[in-house]
């Protein structure tokens, strides 16, 4: 049963941009390395620009920028400092941003915002620990790939 609050132009350019995006994902994430690498750091920096306009509908591009940059920069150094290290650097930025969004840029949500640092941050850095892995990393990625559009598609049309 489709949902009767959908609009029909929805599907259309949801449909749109899953052909557009799916080959780009699907060669990032089998190819590896730098490609999959970079999607991740362009998630990660798209994922907590998002969340940050929600949470803190008027931040201040300041605060917004410094935001964006500590969930990206925590997700880079996984590679060169492992996952223990980015996970302690990645609890230090979310604390860093709450201190800065609440005593300095006045944020009415500092808590919000600096648990998405801490969330979105760890997602992308499991994302790329996993699919890093030597034995099955490639198909545990696209094995989760296949759970979340499928959800997705039926959550859709329910």
């Amino acid at each position: 049963m489709v949902n009767k609050h959908s609009n029909p132009s929805s599907l259309k350019t949801r449909v749109i941009s899953a052909l557009i995006l799916a080959p780009v994902v699907l060669g990032a994430i089998v190819y590896g390395e730098s490609p999959f690498y970079l999607m991740i750091l362009l998630t990660a920096g798209v994922g907590i620009f998002e969340w940050a306009r929600m949470v803190e509908p008027g931040i201040k591009p300041p605060l917004l920028v410094t935001t964006i940059f500590c969930v990206v920069a925590t997700v880079a150094i996984l590679p060169d400092y492992g996952l223990r290290n980015s996970v302690i650097a990645l609890i230090t930025m979310a604390l860093t941003i709450f201190v800065l969004a609440r005593f300095f840029a006045k944020a009415q949500h500092p808590f919000r915002l600096s648990f998405g640092v801490a969330y979105l941050g760890l997602a992308m850095m499991s994302t790329l620990w996993l699919r890093n892995m030597e034995v099955g990393g490639l198909f545990i990625i696209l094995l989760l790939l296949v759970f979340i559009w499928t959800t997705d598609i039926a959550a859709y049309f329910t």
